[in-house]
């Protein structure tokens, strides 16, 4: 039993992110998806054949197929009897992939880089050694530079395009911060202006506002081929009446219930994949116990049975797992109920919000967008955090509200935070800033 579920979850952990895009279900291609693959290896190899310098981005909607899409041209490229290392031809194609959730910051992103393509030449420098950002970038240029040097092309993919184009406390959709500067594009864009580089960086992105956040000096130099991803799919399509997948991994067969299915397939209807399956049926197989995880082998194959259960978490995870403009409601929201207000409206949480930048005024930046917040507040509405306020069915007494309560917006909505006391309890000092630790406990002395 125990080499059953280390094997499979072997297998799961090395298929998961391939079978997120959802496409590598298929068995066979859908026609829209093949002409993208032919269009998208064209560009590369007219870029290997010219030893030209390009820059790709792809855009579409989270589970549209964006890995599968370039995962499946590279292979075409390095197909190619001309790109191979077996080749007698000289030119040969390397391929670095890089995920840009996997790093904290653009310099870890870089130092990556430089170790990958050092990796080609056979130089085995130590990881942890400290290089300022200057001296990785010199680096990588001169890696590039022996790259053409010596006949080779390299294509690098960057997924998560959108992470190096956000700031750190960055909720907006149009407007990035100075919290986190665009070194990363800055450099791969400008070192492609140069005579003696010769390489591809593809970008993937589900953000499709991601090119307005983009600073004048990147954007200046960033020519580029755009490739538009989207997705028609059903749910109900990669899975039979009995809730059995129809291929997810040779031999192998993951079930899953048929209510949860019902949920896959509206969301997926209603835009909010995030790919439901990686995480509802991977990562359950790998954080599962043994005496949870049930497998059966009947003809030759394996049979994995997933029960996947909603299971509500308690308050202190669900508060420790908040990002920083939801905290900021969130502390808004509280110290207007500790003062007695109750309930409240997003006007009154951004007007909070505008005291305390006048409090701390060096955090002004940090504030988010008000469109941002709006859209991170009706976040917490739908997970429940924070709840409407129905007076034909709640009796409050001496509550005025000024702004109308039949507000599309949200922002004069009458609303609450029930668990207001179990958010004080919670010791957030390490989670939130110092200036909303401080804004929060100005509150809390009057409790």
């Amino acid at each position: 039993m125990k080499r059953d579920l280390e094997y499979c979850k072997n297998l799961i952990r090395s298929k998961l992110y391939s079978y997120s895009a959802k496409l590598a279900y298929l068995a066979a291609d859908d026609d829209w998806i093949s002409d993208k693959i032919q269009h998208v290896s064209e560009l590369l190899k007219r870029a290997v054949e010219l030893r030209e310098n390009l820059i790709i981005l792809i855009r579409g909607q989270p589970s549209s197929g964006k890995t599968y899409l370039v995962r499946s041209s590279m292979l075409n490229v390095l197909s190619n009897p001309r790109n191979s290392d077996k080749s007698n031809n000289s030119a040969r194609t390397h391929f670095i992939e890089l995920c840009a959730y996997d790093y904290k910051d653009d310099v870890k992103c870089l130092r990556d880089l430089l170790n990958q393509l050092e990796e080609i030449f056979g130089i085995n420098r130590d990881p942890e050694s400290y290089m300022m950002v200057s001296q990785i970038q010199t680096a990588i240029l001169h890696c590039l530079k022996l790259l053409k040097r010596n006949g080779m092309y390299l294509i690098i993919v960057i997924d998560g395009f959108e992470v190096f184009t956000k700031g750190k406390y960055d909720c907006s959709s149009t407007t990035g911060s100075y919290s986190r500067r665009q070194g990363l594009l800055y450099f791969l864009s400008d070192s492609m202006q140069l005579k003696e580089t010769c390489f591809t960086v593809i970008y993937v992105t589900s953000d499709l506002n991601c090119l307005d956040r983009l600073e004048k000096r990147v954007k200046s130099r960033f020519v580029y081929e755009p490739v538009y991803c989207f997705s028609d799919y059903d749910v109900t399509e990669y899975f039979n009446d009995n809730g059995e997948s129809k291929k997810i991994l040779d031999d192998c067969i993951v079930k899953i219930e048929k209510d949860k299915m019902a949920s896959m397939a509206l969301d997926s209807i209603c835009g909010r994949d995030r790919n439901m399956m990686s995480i509802d049926v991977g990562i359950a197989l790998l954080m599962m116990k043994e005496n949870e995880f049930n497998v059966k082998e009947e003809g030759g194959k394996k049979y994995i049975h997933v029960p996947v259960k909603k299971k509500v978490p308690e308050e202190k995870f669900v508060f420790e797992h908040l990002n920083v403009p939801e905290h900021c409601i969130m502390v808004s929201l509280t110290r207007l109920h500790i003062r007695g207000v109750y309930p409240q409206t997003l006007n009154a949480v951004i007007d909070d919000l505008k005291q305390m930048v006048a409090q701390f005024p060096k955090e002004r930046f940090a504030l988010p967008n008000p469109e941002g917040l709006r859209r991170t507040f009706m976040e917490l509405v739908n997970s429940g955090l924070v709840e409407w306020v129905n007076y034909t069915q709640n009796n409050i007494d001496n509550v005025k509200v000024q702004q109308s309560v039949n507000d599309p917006s949200g922002f004069g909505m009458p609303c609450r935070f029930p668990k207001y006391r179990e958010y004080l309890q919670v010791d957030l000092k390490e989670l939130l800033p110092t200036h909303l630790s401080q804004w929060l406990s100005m509150a809390d002395r009057t409790l």
